[in-house]
């Protein structure tokens, strides 16, 4: 009778885990989204970290931080705000893919995150 009691408790406890989980992923998905187009400035690089798999014949992928500045903006809490770009680009012999995500500093203190594809 013990171990049936203490399965069951483990099953509730996993199962209200994964409630409040996904209570934190719905109010996290509920923040504002939309599209601003803007030009912004490339700034300097603060790190960047190249690797050679070796797999392939000219396989490099790059890992880099840099620190842009929004020049013009479809919204204009956007101009003059710092943009930290961290990317990662894959270049196998002239072809290259790039993701990453950028993420805003605004005037106001917020921060407005952007995902590159």
């Amino acid at each position: 009778m013990t171990l049936l009691f203490k399965s069951n408790r483990l099953v509730f406890i996993g199962l209200l885990t994964i409630f409040l989980l996904s209570l934190v992923v719905l109010v996290a998905e509920a923040g504002q989204k939309e599209k601003i187009s803007a030009t912004k400035k490339y700034g300097p690089i603060v790190s960047r970290s190249i690797i050679y798999p070796g797999d392939l014949p000219k396989h490099e992928m790059v890992q880099l931080v840099r620190l842009d500045t929004v020049i013009r903006s479809s919204d204009s809490d956007y101009v003059g705000t710092e943009q930290w770009v961290f990317g990662q680009l894959d270049s196998i012999g002239g072809s290259r893919s790039h993701r990453g995500t950028v993420v805003d500093h605004l005037k106001t203190g917020d921060q407005a995150w952007g995902y590159m594809k």
